[in-house]
């Protein structure tokens, strides 16, 4: 078989506060699968490996807020400010978990009345919930036809390399073929994980390509 480098990575989180400069045994077990399995003798899919060393932990220079995941109002509240919007308040009540008291209730305000979010069937919004990957690209590609015009698809855009294609919702597929053809998404025959929280530094990423797409 050819030489293949992975370029996938595992990062690892503590559960638990640790201490810098502490010296930590770490031990982890994997079933790695491959593409291309059939040009082994016994066409089998995958192979076990389990690795164990040691790491010392150290300050990084990336601050670990970096690692923390977005809320649905967090996400919102940055995509407006971000955006051309005329920030609105108003003493309505559009979400019955959304107090109109609120810091990001403006933010809320302003995206729901320009179409962008919508909320959950049973009326709420769940500000403080994580925002996920599927809910993240739909609410970015709304924003983006409502600045930059419809995103017209043919037969050909409707199409998606992931893997796990079948567990995104039907409300977010179509913009997600839509995110793919300007460029927002790159497609890729692994798993796109929908329901995968956006961090900070997912947020930070998307937003410098959806910002470079919207420049041009």
């Amino acid at each position: 078989l050819q030489d293949r480098n992975l370029t996938n990575s595992i990062m690892i989180l503590p559960l638990e506060k640790y201490d810098y400069g502490t010296t930590y045994e770490v031990s982890r077990k994997a079933n790695v699968r491959f593409s291309n399995a059939i040009e082994f003798e016994t066409r089998g899919y995958w192979l076990q490996a389990e690795y164990k060393g040691t790491f010392t932990t150290k300050q990084s220079d990336v601050s670990a807020s970096n690692y923390s995941y977005v809320t649905r109002a967090e996400f919102v509240e940055k995509l407006m400010k971000a955006s051309d919007y005329s920030i609105r308040n108003s003493l309505e009540i559009i979400f019955s978990d959304v107090n109109i008291n609120a810091p990001s209730y403006k933010y809320i305000y302003t995206a729901y009345i320009n179409n962008i979010i919508r909320g959950y069937n049973d009326g709420l919004y769940r500000p403080e919930a994580n925002i996920n990957r599927e809910q993240a690209y739909t609410i970015l590609i709304r924003n983006y036809e409502n600045e930059q015009g419809e995103i017209e698809l043919n037969e050909a855009d409707r199409q998606l390399a992931f893997e796990d294609i079948d567990k995104i919702s039907d409300y977010a597929l179509e913009n997600l073929y839509k995110a793919k053809k300007i460029g927002l998404l790159i497609e890729n025959p692994y798993s796109f994980d929908p329901g995968v929280y956006v961090t900070t530094e997912e947020f930070d990423h998307i937003m410098a390509i959806y910002n470079k797409i919207v420049e041009k």
